[in-house]
């Protein structure tokens, strides 16, 4: 399997996803997912979107260095952490909106991003996506 809609199922957790090995596209839109979590063993992951669910932290995405599409809008995101962003050297497009991000702190290493979209967010300087391209 190279792409799976797991959309509207009210899910509260990923997990049994560890055979998906070749995963390249991947939607859980409007679960109830709190966190991000099960996609570890999903190493050529490049898409992946969570929108409309309840996850409050950027987390379990550190094996998936080919992610080059993340759409993770209407959660409950209080920041961007940068050290996660560091572990997706490939990343190119990053959805935040509806979230509640009060800084884009965490971006400023992000070299690779060339589509950030942040709107209806809490964000009140933009001082740190200065270098974004």
């Amino acid at each position: 399997i190279t792409a799976l809609n797991l959309d509207g199922l009210r899910l509260t957790r990923l997990s049994n996803l560890d055979r998906l090995v070749n995963l390249r596209w991947a939607s859980f839109d409007n679960n109830e997912l709190t966190r991000i979590e099960g996609l570890e063993h999903c190493p050529l992951l490049e898409e992946l979107s969570l929108n409309n669910n309840s996850i409050s932290r950027l987390e379990g995405l550190c094996a998936m260095h080919r992610l080059t599409r993340l759409s993770i809008n209407s959660n409950h995101l209080q920041c961007l952490d940068g050290d996660v962003l560091d572990q997706l050297p490939n990343l190119h497009f990053l959805s935040v909106e509806n979230n509640i991000i009060s800084s884009l702190h965490g971006l400023q290493r992000s070299r690779s991003l060339f589509e950030l979209y942040v709107g209806n967010n809490d964000i009140s300087t933009t001082r740190d996506i200065y270098h974004l391209k």
